[in-house]
């Protein structure tokens, strides 16, 4: 009898262990698995893109977001050669459009969001202030930091306003080339150039540099910054739940708010 009993108490035990196996390697059907998106995002944007994020995180809890900032014009090559991306947003409608000739952009889920504007900043504990952009002619500005015209976007805008200005033939042996506008705003922070032209939202969120005149729109092309879902997206379903969030009113008064100027369907 008492190897009877000890062989179901041990028939038992076995049945308990199996069955404990059993329950920790079966997922719980419940549960949802996370879902990840890659956003490929001009370096204009990284502070109103970090807000929203938190914000759009915090109603999607199953949906991880991230970020590569940039030059638009090495996301977009970065994009046309297959890197993994669900959503791009440029900060020129130049290095968006060819992806969309391409058929890279999913139908209906593109559009221009916000609009920027072009602005000469300087240290802001500079003595000798400047008064506008024909004083970058002085003696004493000897340095000025410029995107790099063929891949970053303000550089492309900064070089066109100098040229209608008729100041960019004069002032080619100042000019610092950079790879992103966040650079040049770097570069004036930190003094290691006198001057440099940046988008209005990045001198706004520095307390380092200081605004000295801003370009008028008939200077320089319209900076709109385009916005599409890409057709090699693994998560579709949720790229377009965030390029919906995005283009909401309630995340375009956001951008209002980091000085960005929203472009509403009329």
């Amino acid at each position: 009898m008492k190897k009877s009993r000890h062989y179901h108490l041990f028939l038992i035990g076995i049945i308990i262990l199996l069955s404990a196996c059993s329950m920790n390697s079966t997922p719980n059907e419940n549960q949802e698995e996370n879902i990840d998106l890659t956003i490929s995002a001009a370096s204009s944007m990284v502070e109103v893109l970090e807000e929203l994020r938190t914000n759009f995180e915090q109603e999607n809890n199953t949906i991880n977001v991230s970020f590569n900032f940039g030059s638009s014009g090495s996301l977009q090559q970065q994009i046309a050669h297959g890197a993994p991306v669900d959503i791009f947003i440029s900060a020129a409608e130049d290095k968006f459009h060819p992806l969309l000739d391409q058929g890279m952009i999913v139908d209906n889920y593109y559009t221009t969001i916000v609009e920027n504007e072009l602005v000469l900043i300087e240290p802001t504990h500079q003595d000798n202030k400047m008064m506008s952009f024909d004083d970058l002619l002085g003696e004493e500005v000897q340095t000025i930091a410029i995107g790099t015209p063929e891949t970053v976007p303000a550089g492309y805008y900064a070089k066109e306003l100098l040229e209608n200005l008729e100041l960019y033939d004069l002032l080619q042996e100042k000019l610092i080339p950079t790879k992103d506008v966040r650079q040049v705003l770097n570069y004036v922070e930190t003094g290691n150039t006198r001057a440099g032209i940046v988008y209005r939202t990045d001198a706004l969120s520095s307390n380092l540099v200081r605004i000295v005149e801003t370009a008028s729109k008939e200077s320089h092309s319209p900076i709109n910054y385009p916005i599409g879902v890409l057709k090699q997206s693994q998560q579709k379903e949720a790229a377009i739940l965030f390029f919906n969030y995005i283009t909401s009113e309630k995340s375009l008064k956001i951008f209002e708010e980091y000085g960005f100027v929203p472009v509403r369907d009329s």
